[in-house]
């Protein structure tokens, strides 16, 4: 088995695009490219990890993450789990309160 960190190993220019790409805002990019940069990879990949995924939507456990991809895969997984969880109790909520 064997994994890469891309931060350790991408140059600056593909991550940007990479990032781009994936719609993460000019100011998160810079940011994480910063942590790069200063060779603080675990961070930059954290702040990755919270630029897609909100921390006011649901509580995000940051510990971890960067240490293996699959970790980072697996909190991505119960986040979103418990986002929809919420969509669902809000939506629920809703719908009693239109029926009374």
């Amino acid at each position: 088995e064997y994994h890469t960190c891309p931060y350790k190993d991408c140059d600056s220019q593909r991550l940007r695009e990479m990032m781009k790409r994936e719609g993460i805002s000019d100011n998160h990019i810079e940011n994480i490219l910063s942590m790069k940069a200063s060779a603080s990879f675990t961070k930059a990949c954290q702040a990755h990890f919270l630029a897609k995924h909100d921390p006011t939507v649901t509580k995000v456990d940051l510990d971890g993450i960067g240490q293996h991809p699959n970790l980072y895969f697996e909190r991505s997984r119960l986040y979103h789990e418990q986002k929809c969880k919420g969509v669902s109790t809000k939506r629920r909520r809703l719908e009693t309160t239109q029926l009374h």
